[in-house]
């Protein structure tokens, strides 16, 4: 069962990547929560998809599900 589980966040993690490497960001907003917090630099937040949207066009750092 943790195999399977590792696989699967793991090809979740992969299309992520994808998703970040290719600039596609709206395919990339379709792994944030609509509460996401994106951690744009040390002490600098992005809240909620709106925000992360706007700052993803710039930089994806950390992404922190609260």
């Amino acid at each position: 069962m943790v195999d399977m589980q590792n696989h699967e966040l793991e090809q979740i993690i992969k299309n992520a990547d994808r998703a970040i490497n290719n600039e596609d960001f709206e395919h990339l907003m379709e792994f944030y929560s609509e509460d996401a917090t994106l951690v744009v630099k040390p002490g600098t937040f992005a809240k909620g998809k709106a925000e992360i949207v706007g700052h993803s066009l710039l930089s994806l750092i950390t992404l922190i599900i609260v």
